[in-house]
Protein backbone atom coordinates (compact mmCIF):
# COMPACT_ATOMS: atom_id res chain seq x y z
CA UNK A 1 0.00 0.00 0.00
CA UNK A 2 1.49 3.33 -1.06
CA UNK A 3 0.87 6.21 1.31
CA UNK A 4 1.01 9.64 -0.29
CA UNK A 5 0.38 11.71 2.82
CA UNK A 6 -0.94 11.65 6.35
CA UNK A 7 -4.00 13.84 6.71
CA UNK A 8 -4.23 13.50 10.49
CA UNK A 9 -2.34 11.83 13.27
CA UNK A 10 -2.76 11.50 17.00
CA UNK A 11 -0.24 12.71 19.53
CA UNK A 12 -0.22 12.43 23.27
CA UNK A 13 -0.34 15.58 25.32
CA UNK A 14 0.39 13.95 28.65
CA UNK A 15 1.94 16.42 31.08
CA UNK A 16 4.96 15.54 33.17
CA UNK A 17 6.57 17.30 36.10
CA UNK A 18 9.86 19.19 36.03
CA UNK A 19 11.66 16.23 37.65
CA UNK A 20 9.92 13.70 35.34
CA UNK A 21 8.15 11.96 38.28
CA UNK A 22 4.34 12.10 38.59
CA UNK A 23 2.79 14.41 41.18
CA UNK A 24 0.37 12.55 43.44
CA UNK A 25 -0.85 13.57 46.86
CA UNK A 26 -2.34 16.13 49.17
CA UNK A 27 -1.48 19.73 48.37
CA UNK A 28 -0.57 22.36 50.93
CA UNK A 29 -4.32 23.01 51.18
CA UNK A 30 -5.54 20.20 53.43
CA UNK A 31 -8.12 17.93 51.84
CA UNK A 32 -7.16 18.92 48.27
CA UNK A 33 -5.46 16.14 46.32
CA UNK A 34 -3.79 16.15 42.93
CA UNK A 35 -2.70 13.42 40.53
CA UNK A 36 -0.98 14.57 37.31
CA UNK A 37 2.14 14.29 35.20
CA UNK A 38 1.90 10.56 34.62
CA UNK A 39 3.45 10.31 31.15
CA UNK A 40 2.40 6.65 30.96
CA UNK A 41 2.99 5.95 34.68
CA UNK A 42 -0.74 6.10 35.52
CA UNK A 43 -1.45 2.42 35.95
CA UNK A 44 1.56 1.78 38.14
CA UNK A 45 0.98 4.70 40.51
CA UNK A 46 -2.81 4.92 40.55
CA UNK A 47 -3.22 3.37 44.00
CA UNK A 48 -1.16 6.01 45.81
CA UNK A 49 -3.89 8.66 45.83
CA UNK A 50 -6.46 6.12 47.00
CA UNK A 51 -4.24 5.17 49.93
CA UNK A 52 -3.70 8.83 50.85
CA UNK A 53 -7.40 9.72 50.73
CA UNK A 54 -8.25 6.67 52.84
CA UNK A 55 -5.40 7.56 55.26
CA UNK A 56 -3.57 4.28 54.56
CA UNK A 57 0.20 3.97 54.74
CA UNK A 58 1.96 4.07 51.37
CA UNK A 59 5.75 3.82 51.25
CA UNK A 60 5.90 5.75 47.94
CA UNK A 61 3.85 8.79 48.92
CA UNK A 62 6.88 10.99 49.71
CA UNK A 63 8.46 10.32 46.31
CA UNK A 64 5.37 11.54 44.44
CA UNK A 65 4.26 14.25 46.88
CA UNK A 66 3.34 17.62 45.36
CA UNK A 67 5.05 19.22 48.35
CA UNK A 68 8.45 18.07 47.09
CA UNK A 69 8.55 21.23 44.96
CA UNK A 70 7.91 23.55 47.89
CA UNK A 71 11.61 24.32 48.38
CA UNK A 72 14.06 24.85 45.53
CA UNK A 73 16.16 21.82 44.76
CA UNK A 74 19.94 21.96 44.94
CA UNK A 75 22.23 21.74 41.91
CA UNK A 76 23.29 18.27 43.08
CA UNK A 77 19.68 17.12 43.00
CA UNK A 78 19.20 18.70 39.56
CA UNK A 79 22.27 16.81 38.31
CA UNK A 80 20.87 13.54 39.71
CA UNK A 81 17.53 14.17 38.01
CA UNK A 82 19.25 15.03 34.72
CA UNK A 83 21.38 11.88 34.93
CA UNK A 84 18.29 9.78 35.69
CA UNK A 85 16.22 11.29 32.89
CA UNK A 86 18.92 11.35 30.24
CA UNK A 87 17.78 14.85 29.32
CA UNK A 88 20.72 16.84 30.70
CA UNK A 89 21.41 19.98 28.67
CA UNK A 90 24.77 20.03 26.93
CA UNK A 91 27.21 22.64 28.24
CA UNK A 92 29.21 24.14 25.42
CA UNK A 93 32.22 26.42 25.62
CA UNK A 94 31.42 27.95 22.27
CA UNK A 95 27.83 28.14 21.09
CA UNK A 96 28.88 29.29 17.61
CA UNK A 97 31.08 26.22 16.96
CA UNK A 98 28.32 23.86 17.94
CA UNK A 99 25.66 25.54 15.84
CA UNK A 100 27.61 24.32 12.82
CA UNK A 101 27.70 20.77 14.22
CA UNK A 102 23.90 20.57 14.36
CA UNK A 103 22.56 18.39 11.54
CA UNK A 104 19.54 19.34 9.43
CA UNK A 105 16.21 18.60 11.16
CA UNK A 106 18.02 18.26 14.48
CA UNK A 107 17.32 20.20 17.67
CA UNK A 108 19.05 20.59 21.02
CA UNK A 109 18.60 22.41 24.27
CA UNK A 110 21.87 23.95 25.42
CA UNK A 111 23.08 25.95 28.37
CA UNK A 112 25.18 28.93 27.37
CA UNK A 113 26.23 31.84 29.57
CA UNK A 114 23.52 31.07 32.16
CA UNK A 115 20.79 30.90 29.51
CA UNK A 116 18.82 27.93 28.26
CA UNK A 117 18.66 28.02 24.47
CA UNK A 118 16.46 25.86 22.25
CA UNK A 119 18.11 25.43 18.85
CA UNK A 120 16.65 23.85 15.72
CA UNK A 121 18.18 23.53 12.25
CA UNK A 122 15.56 22.94 9.56
CA UNK A 123 15.94 20.85 6.39
CA UNK A 124 17.21 23.93 4.48
CA UNK A 125 19.93 24.59 7.10
CA UNK A 126 18.10 27.60 8.58
CA UNK A 127 18.91 28.00 12.27
CA UNK A 128 16.35 28.96 14.90
CA UNK A 129 17.64 29.82 18.36
CA UNK A 130 14.99 30.55 20.96
CA UNK A 131 14.77 31.12 24.67
CA UNK A 132 14.56 27.50 25.87
CA UNK A 133 12.21 28.24 28.77
CA UNK A 134 8.46 27.97 28.39
CA UNK A 135 6.73 31.35 28.56
CA UNK A 136 4.06 29.90 30.86
CA UNK A 137 6.10 28.84 33.91
CA UNK A 138 9.71 28.81 32.63
CA UNK A 139 10.18 25.04 32.50
CA UNK A 140 12.89 23.79 30.12
CA UNK A 141 11.51 22.83 26.74
CA UNK A 142 12.04 19.53 24.92
CA UNK A 143 12.08 18.85 21.20
CA UNK A 144 9.49 16.53 19.68
CA UNK A 145 11.26 15.11 16.64
CA UNK A 146 8.15 13.53 15.12
CA UNK A 147 6.14 16.76 15.13
CA UNK A 148 9.07 19.20 14.90
CA UNK A 149 7.78 21.21 17.83
CA UNK A 150 9.06 22.43 21.19
CA UNK A 151 7.06 21.01 24.09
CA UNK A 152 6.89 21.91 27.75
CA UNK A 153 6.87 18.80 29.95
CA UNK A 154 5.43 20.71 32.91
CA UNK A 155 2.04 21.92 31.68
CA UNK A 156 1.83 20.82 28.05
CA UNK A 157 2.44 24.04 26.12
CA UNK A 158 3.59 23.45 22.54
CA UNK A 159 5.53 25.85 20.29
CA UNK A 160 6.45 25.48 16.62
CA UNK A 161 10.09 25.55 15.51
CA UNK A 162 9.91 29.35 15.19
CA UNK A 163 8.77 29.70 18.81
CA UNK A 164 5.14 30.54 18.09
CA UNK A 165 2.53 29.17 20.51
CA UNK A 166 0.64 26.22 19.02
CA UNK A 167 -1.09 25.03 22.19
CA UNK A 168 -1.49 26.58 25.66
CA UNK A 169 -1.43 27.20 28.52
CA UNK A 170 1.36 29.49 27.25
CA UNK A 171 0.00 32.56 25.47
CA UNK A 172 3.28 34.33 24.68
CA UNK A 173 5.67 33.21 21.92
CA UNK A 174 9.24 32.26 22.75
CA UNK A 175 11.86 34.98 22.41
CA UNK A 176 13.81 34.56 19.16
CA UNK A 177 17.58 34.80 19.75
CA UNK A 178 18.76 34.02 16.22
Amino acid sequence: MDVESFEYFWTGGDNISQDLVPVIGETSQKGVYIATGFSSWGMTTGTIITDLILKRENSYSDIFSPLRFKNKISQTEKDKIAKFSGESPIHWKSLKDNLFELKNDEAKVVEFEDKTIAIYKDSDSNLFALNGKCTHRTCNLRWNTAEKKWECPCHGAIFNHKGEVVYGPAIKNLERLL
